[in-house]
């Protein structure tokens, strides 16, 4: 009989959500031609918030001495 394998008791993993507001552009837009052809043009904003917000749950869990992947 094979001897069942663990983990150690200290290996385990917890997801994050992070998300911030993507603030609203006139350039954002989806339309459709003539044709039917669906088009997305779309450029991501509030970038250095969500920055700042990745970099401070980094530091919070590096703060718990986390390995982050």
């Amino acid at each position: 009989m094979r001897p069942e394998r663990r983990s150690p008791k200290w290996l385990y993993a917890v997801d994050f959500w992070l998300s911030t507001e993507d603030l609203p552009s006139p350039d954002n837009r989806i339309t459709v031609d003539r044709e039917g052809t669906i088009t997305l043009s779309y450029m991501p904003g509030n970038q250095v918030p969500k920055q700042k917000l990745y970099e401070k749950l980094k530091s919070m869990l590096n703060s718990l001495v986390c390995m982050i992947i």
